[in-house]
């Protein structure tokens, strides 16, 4: 998904990801 690839982008560049719960109840999710 979208949120997997962006994970993966964060995580390459070293950066804590902040999407794990794609789609869940959070407010940074879709």
């Amino acid at each position: 998904t979208l949120g997997n690839l962006l994970r993966e982008k964060l995580l390459s560049e070293g950066r804590k990801p902040y999407v794990i719960p794609v789609g869940g109840s959070n407010s940074l999710g879709t």
